[in-house]
Order: structure tokens, then sequence, then C-alpha cells
């Protein structure tokens, strides 16, 4: 670790090459041009695809004489103040992205109010779950419930909640709980319980794997573990959240599939996919504390929420993990400059057939539409289907794409 001046003017770094270690700017101002939009920062780190040993996706360039310290990427881990350098690495990773995701919407008037976006999806997906809806509370209740071993009001919660009306897969999931509630009450009656639950129609279900590992134990598995405390399952449709909101939480996608979109009028704007084992959401958490973008599940999903605090204090535990999110930022970043390069090539048919090979596990597991691909293309509706179809894809009535 040291520290540098650098002049007015000095590149620390361009598009294209590989930074080696990581800046931290102590005194001054650099800007930063992430495609065409560019920022100043009097505050951030820089350099953290150094991490990933990856080519930049921005410019980075000295604004004015600044003060700079420099950390090799296998030395910030023995650094002092680590966890206050791994925020701020976050902080200046999510105003980044941030500033590229707003490069695929630039061309499009996104929606005005958070009503205008909410009416606009449910027409597009009516009858869409909403995080903050009951049943969710309920279900978040009945784990509280039953993990203070009150396993009569966890049990009671969830025949309750099976009363009501939902998709085959929350279904499964009260079940789950209903049944391992009811185990603790009659320990006798285990087998019994657990049978009706076969493995062939379970095996999907996170809870169903807590489930055996709670009765028959097992190795230590953090993720089922902290699942089973504080996750949630979601039904395909089930908004996370809404641009506009009031950014209170991050999650972690341990299953399915998250899509991130902007509205513009009628209009949904693909952003990104989000697949399992990665964050999203946490970017509003950390910098601007109001969504930029929509999430919401297009498959069924299985996630771990977090908010800003107990994200400090993971990070503050665990170094590596906080570094794991940066590295995913990093990631997403690198996603959207791809996409924008896609679609400043020239050649409407060489452009969807470039979407089409950058988002193929989206095509074929996450339900990508052919406006998405028209909108990222952007290409019209009839020669995008014109060459989805020759790739063998179909196009069904709702627009999804798929084989």
């Amino acid at each position: 670790m040291r520290v540098e001046t650098f002049p007015a003017g000095k590149y620390l770094y361009r598009v294209g090459e590989k930074p080696e270690e990581i800046f931290i700017l102590l005194e001054g101002s650099v800007s930063v041009k992430l495609w065409q939009s560019e920022e100043a920062f009097d505050y951030a780190t820089f350099g953290e695809w150094s991490l990933l040993n990856k080519s930049a996706c921005e410019d980075v360039k000295v604004s004015e004489d600044s003060v700079i310290s420099l950390i090799e990427p296998c030395e910030i881990l023995d650094i002092e103040n680590i966890s206050e350098t791994i925020l701020l690495m976050l902080r200046s990773i999510s105003n980044r992205l941030l500033i590229i995701d707003s490069e695929l919407t630039g061309n499009f008037e996104v929606s005005e109010t958070r009503e205008d976006v909410m009416r606009t999806f449910l027409r597009k997906h009516p009858g869409a779950y909403f995080l903050n809806d009951k049943l969710f509370s309920d279900y978040l209740f009945m784990k509280k419930k039953f993990f203070e071993e009150d396993y009569k009001s966890a049990l009671s919660i969830s025949s309750k909640c099976l009363g009501i009306s939902m998709p085959d897969d929350l279904k499964k999931e009260f079940l789950i709980w209903q049944t391992l509630a009811s185990i603790m009450l009659s320990p006798d009656r285990m087998e019994l319980l657990v049978r009706k639950l076969p493995l062939e129609k379970y095996k999907n279900n996170l809870s169903y794997h807590y489930l055996l590992k709670f009765i028959r134990g097992g190795k230590e598995n953090f993720i089922l573990d902290i699942f089973a405390k504080i996750g949630l399952h979601l039904p395909a449709k089930t908004i996370l959240v809404l641009e506009g909101d009031v950014a209170k939480q991050g999650f972690l996608v341990v299953n399915g599939y998250v899509k991130a979109v902007k509205f513009s009028g009628d209009r949904e704007i693909f952003l990104s996919l989000v697949k399992p084992g990665e964050f999203c959401g946490e970017s509003a958490v950390f910098e601007t504390g109001k969504r930029m973008a929509t999430l919401y599940a297009v498959t069924p999903v299985d996630l771990i929420p977090f908010d800003k605090e107990t994200l400090q204090n993971q990070i503050k535990k665990n170094p590596n993990f906080g570094l794991r999110l940066c590295k995913g930022q990093l990631e997403r970043i690198e996603k959207t400059y791809r996409l924008l390069k896609i679609r400043a090539t020239i050649g409407k048919t060489v452009r969807i057939e470039k979407v089409l090979q950058h988002l193929s596990e989206a095509i074929e597991n996450a339900g990508l539409t052919i406006h998405d691909i028209s909108n990222i293309a952007e290409a019209n509706i009839e020669d995008v289907i014109e060459i989805v179809k020759k790739y063998g894809y179909n196009v069904k009535l709702d627009g999804v794409v798929g084989r």
C-alpha cells in the first residue's frame, strides 16, 4: 500500500485496460466516463476490476491534482480499516452501476411516478404479488414463531394460509412448514408426516431440504440455515421493488431468476437478469436510497433479504462477503456495457443475433420476451421474430421466447 499524488489530466486507466491496483481517492477529484455518461467524483474507489483480473469498462481521469492511495488486490484483506474500505468500494461501484444502467434507458422517457409503474406492471402481469403483501408477512411471522419454539402458533398460521388461494409452489412451502411444526408437536408421527411430502414432488423447494436436514441432521449449511430463518419463497410475477420506492433492502437470490427493468409508458425496458448466487437491489441501499429500477421474479424464487445494517455487520464479520458483493456489481456493469456495445453494432440482424447469444441463459430459463429483445437490439418486432425462429426458438402468445 502506498500514497501518490497524480496530476490533473492523468488517466488512472481506460476502457479495455486491466488495472493492477485499487485506487482510493484521499484528496482532489476524478471524472469517470461510463459509455457516454461522464461524472465527477470527489470521494470514491476505482480500479476494483483488479479484484477480477478483468479489463475495465470505464475511463477514469484525474480532474485536479489528487492524492490517491494504491492497494494491490492481494493486500486488501490485510489493511487496517478493511470493512470501511469495502463499504466505500460498494458505494462507489453502486454509483457507477446506476450511471451505466441509465445509459440503457437514455433513449426512453421513463415513467414519472411509482403509481404509473404499478399500473403498467399490473396491466402486463395481471395477478402479480407484491413483496409487502400480507401473505408474505404471515409467512415470515410463521417462521419467527417456529424458531421461537412456539410451534402451535406456527402450525396455526400455516394452516390458515393454506386456506387461501395461491400458486402451487407457494402452497408447497406452507405445507413444508406445517409439517415441521407438526413434527415438533408430535414427534412420534414424524415418519408418517414426512412421507406425505414425497421427494420427487418437493425436491425443488429449498425449505424441503431444510426439513430433511432438520430431522436427520447433516453438515452445517449457512445459506440453508439463514434461508430457513429469514428467507422467502416467492412465486413468479412477484414484485420485489418498484422504481421510486425507498430502498430498505437488498436481496441474495438463492434459486430462480429476478428481472431488473425500467418502464417507459407501456414499454418494459430490460436492464439485467439476476441469477442464483447473485445479489440485487443493494445498489440503492448503499447509494441513492431510492429505487431506480423495478425488480420482479420471472420464475419462482428463493431469496434472502438484508438491510443496510445487516449487510454492514456481515461485512465486518466477513470481509470476503463484502468483496463478493463488489465483484457481483462489477460483473453487472460489465454485462450492461456489453449490451450497450451490442446496441451500437451496425446492422439490425447482427444486433439481434448478438442479443440472442448474450442472453441465451435468460431465454432458456427466465422468460425473456420478444419485446425485451426488440428494445435491446433496437429492432422492430417482425425482424426479431424472424431471427428468433431461425435460432430454433418459439414465441408464445404472451411474447415469451422459449424452446
